[in-house]
């Protein structure tokens, strides 16, 4: 993933949850007003993307890999702030990140061109009847599928490892949360392209045919 959606994506959570620890923090060490009107801008752009979630809920369909209708809305939020992502990904390249209580502070250019990002991703999203999870679940499976078939060898091991879960999700002397842990766990290993089953082809295959707009559209490109 690219490091613009991973921090992006990441700190829509860390701004939230963080907010009030970083401004103890920059009020004793006076970094200054400006970062608290652009962390107030921010923590309320990553509030309107996270809103999303609940205005469009999202559960990752089980034993099946991306839905080929959501593929479209996909590309059009992703191209749609393609411009302020490139911009964003250009500035975390050249000037790092700071942290401030292990987790990110952006102030300046940095605070602007985050918080243009976020604003730009969450009218894409909005427009589209998409919300930040699904987003970054589409883009994780196309990432996934983007690295092809795994090795034999590969494959083996995968094919080894969900056949030893198999057998203990069987066993009737699993203890019953273990087995149901178990069964969940495989459901979440069949579709990764390590296993190589019809989910991650299917998904290779919808990767294959648009590759070209998955690189005209995709953020960081």
């Amino acid at each position: 993933m690219k490091l613009v959606e991973k921090v992006a994506l990441g700190t829509v959570i860390a701004l939230l949850l963080c907010c009030i620890a970083c401004i103890a923090v920059l009020w004793l060490t006076d970094i200054g007003a400006d970062f608290f009107r652009s962390s107030a801008e921010m923590a309320q752009a990553a509030r309107d993307l996270y809103a999303l979630d609940y205005k469009y809920p999202f559960e990752p369909p089980r034993g099946s890999g991306i839905p080929p209708a959501r593929l479209e809305p996909y590309f059009e939020a992703s191209c749609a702030c393609k411009g302020d992502a490139d911009a964003l990904q250009a500035y975390l390249e050249e000037h790092g990140t700071v942290r401030v209580a292990g987790q990110p502070v952006y102030e300046g250019e940095g605070a602007t061109r985050m918080t243009a990002y976020l604003k730009s991703l969450s009218a894409a999203l909005d427009q589209v009847g998409m919300g930040p999870d699904e987003f970054h679940w589409i883009h994780q499976r196309l990432r996934l599928a983007s690295q092809g078939a795994p090795s034999s060898e590969e494959q083996a091991e995968m094919k080894a490892t969900l056949e030893t879960m198999r057998k203990l999700a069987e066993d009737p002397q699993t203890p019953g949360a273990l087995r149901d842990d178990t069964r969940k766990q495989i459901e979440l290993l069949e579709p990764l392209p390590g296993a190589w089953g019809a989910v991650a082809q299917a998904d290779h295959a919808l990767y294959q045919a648009p590759v070209e707009r998955l690189h005209s559209c995709g953020h960081g490109n």
